[in-house]
Parts: C-alpha cells; structure tokens; sequence
C-alpha cells in the first residue's frame, strides 16, 4: 500500500509545506510537495516554483531518515505550464485526470474547502472534500480555523485511521460539496491529502510555529537547507553589494511595512510602522553583544524590506547600511520574478545577528535559521 501525504493550496512558501511535512512524520506516511504557486507579492507571470529547487531535500531526507518526495517525482506535469488553465469539464473521462477525495480543514463555519484550483489544473487532478470531524478542532468555536496535528493523524495512520475502527466505522460524512468536475469521494485512504494546512497547532496555543520551540521548526523547519545554487548566487550578490572579496560576519536586518501598520502615537500621520530608529539601536546592542561574547565584529549590516518608498532607502543608507537594488541589478529579468524574493530571504539566514519585525513569520523563520544554523543571535523589533 503507498502511503503518501499530499498538500494543496500552497500559498505561504515554507509553512505548510514545514506542516505537511511534520504531519508525514507523525504518521509514517510519505510527503508529497506540490510546487509553489505565486500569490500575494508574487504574479502569476513568475509561474511555478519547485519546492525542490529553493531547498536541499538531499539533506532534509538525511536529517529525517524517511523519502520525502516531490509531484514531479509520482506524476509527469508541466512545470512550466499555466496553473490558471482550467481543466476541460467537458471532458471528465481525461485520462490524465486524476480523482481523490481528501480533507478541508477550513474553520466550521466555512461552507467549502480552500481554494485548490491552481493545484488541480497544474497537476490535473480533481478533488472531492469532506469536512474533518469536530474533534481535530483545536477550539470550541467554529471562527476558529485551528486543528491539531494529533487529531489530524488519528484520521489518516495507514490502515488504522480512526473512519476504520469503532462505531464510526466506514460512516463517513457527506463530502462539502461535488468536486468541480461532479465527483463526490470519500477521503482518499492511500493518498492522504488537505486543502489548507496553515493553521494547525500541537495543541498548546494558536500560531504556535511562531514560538521558539515550534515542534515542526524544531523536527523539520531547521533541517530545510537551501540549495547550493541559491547560497552561492545570494553570496555573489552580498560581495557584489559590499564591494567584499568574502562575506564579512554581518548583522542582517528584515524591516516589514506593507500590511504590518500599527497603531498611530498621538500627533503621528498614518500609516504608521516600527520606527528605523528602533531596528537600528536593536542592531547596535547587537553589534555591541556579539563583540563583547563572542569576539565578532560584526560592522556590515545588511536589510531586506518590502518598503519601496526612495526616503526610506535614503535612510538606510544613511545609517551607513547595505541592501539590495533588484530594480538596479536586473534581478527579475536575469533571474525571474521569484529572486527578489529568494535572495533576501538566503541572504537573511546569512548573519551572525539578525533582526526581524514581531509578528512577521519572514522574519521569524530567518531569526530561527540565524540562531541554529549559524549560531547566532536574534531580535524582534517591536513599536512598544
């Protein structure tokens, strides 16, 4: 029997794929990544993205001592091909259309699954979805989208998931709705498979994987390396930046604006963000306390920011910090749409000490990979 896990709706690089992962491990079942689909910061025109090609699985599936395998791996798809192409529902009997029914773990008041539909027409899949009970519910509160990885893995262990023993034996709810191309399964039971797994938590509190001792940072989050090319491009970009012939011991510096606006201090004009003033003393202490305890001098200090106001930059440069010009180096046009985006977020694990934006799962991410991978030390800037 194949025993694998399958993850749709793939929107935030790293966190559900760090999930889905974890949630293999918990039940000895085989991951199985689809690719990563442009939403929010990204278009459309960047097309997709291979999990494969951004992080060493080489080294993920070493440190977990299991396969962790990618769709290209299980099915022959066009990687470069349009995901917004929707699948021909004249034609149901496509034979490279495949059907299964998974689980929705959106929150009880949601009348339908997550948005899959990039996924099913890139890999030419169609799925049916049926609700998880009541019980993989991390809250008593139907506005609440938590579940929890232990509830989830008791309805997908192999052969044994809890829809195969007891009185609910085989009594399956009714799926939420017909599938788009009218197909009403029950949950797959060799192909385990969700639409949305963000929110899901040990059972210990929400948002969890934002916590230093994050079960599925700590089992898998720190073994997802980057892949050479990537650390060897983003290298050549800081040498180039800081005019270096090697990559000094640095201070890297995540600064997010966009969404993450703050309440305004009386006499301030919105939108109002953490001020630079306080990144740049948290960088000094830093400088200061990595000096002092471990004999680094860490002057270069190097910041990443969605922020594209000219001032703003101004300012970083006053403060005598690098970043990177993407429209000025070309970035997009040389590399593609996805390496603004790549290389900041490399370049950011790169540091001896970073600083990040509280609440910003970016910077989080970045801080974790600073302190484990580097030894370094890390900071959440706050506006209080």
């Amino acid at each position: 029997m194949c025993v694998c896990l399958y993850l749709v709706y793939p929107t935030r690089l790293t966190q559900l794929q760090m999930h889905m992962i974890y949630l293999g491990v918990m039940t000895g079942r085989i991951p199985i990544v689809p690719p990563i689909i442009p939403v929010a910061h990204i278009t459309y025109n960047a097309g997709l993205l291979r999990f494969g090609s951004v992080f060493n699985l080489t080294t993920l599936r070493s440190a977990l001592r299991r396969p962790v395998l990618e769709w290209s791996d299980v099915k022959t798809f066009d990687i470069n091909g349009t995901f917004t192409e929707e699948m021909d529902h004249n034609k149901p009997t496509d034979p490279n259309i495949e059907y299964f029914g998974c689980w929705s773990v959106v929150s009880r008041q949601s009348d339908g699954p997550g948005l899959v539909q990039g996924i099913e027409n890139t890999l030419k899949i169609d799925m049916s979805f049926t609700r998880v009970p009541e019980f993989t519910y991390f809250l008593n509160d139907r506005n609440n989208p938590f579940t929890t990885f232990s509830a989830l893995s008791a309805l997908i262990v192999p052969k044994y998931g809890w829809f195969n023993d007891g009185p609910q034996k085989d009594k399956w709810p009714p799926t939420m709705r017909p599938s788009r191309l009218g197909k009403t399964l029950h949950p797959d039971e060799q192909l385990a498979c969700f639409d949305f797994m963000y929110y899901v938590t040990s059972g210990v509190q929400e948002m969890e994987f934002e916590k230093r001792w994050s079960h599925t940072w700590h089992t898998v989050g720190k073994h997802l390396r980057f892949t050479e090319p990537l650390v060897d491009l983003a290298r050549e970009y800081i040498r180039r930046v800081m005019k270096v012939e090697e990559v000094p011991q640095m201070i890297t510096v995540h600064i997010r604006r966009g969404d993450f606006k703050f309440p305004c201090e009386e006499g301030e004009t919105p939108p109002c963000y953490i001020p630079l003033a306080k990144y740049r003393d948290a960088v000094l202490k830093m400088q200061a306390q990595l000096l002092k305890d471990h004999n680094i001098n860490a002057s270069r200090v190097l910041v990443a920011s969605d922020e594209t106001a000219p001032a703003f930059w101004q300012q970083i440069t006053e403060y005598g910090w690098d970043y990177f010009n993407h429209t000025a180096e070309r970035t997009v046009e040389r590399h593609g749409e996805w390496y603004p985006l790549l290389i900041d977020k490399i370049t950011l694990s790169m540091g001896a000490g970073f600083v990040g934006t509280i609440a910003s799962t970016f910077s989080f991410l970045n801080a974790w990979r600073v302190e484990d991978w580097n030894g370094g030390l890390s900071y959440m800037a706050t506006p209080w």
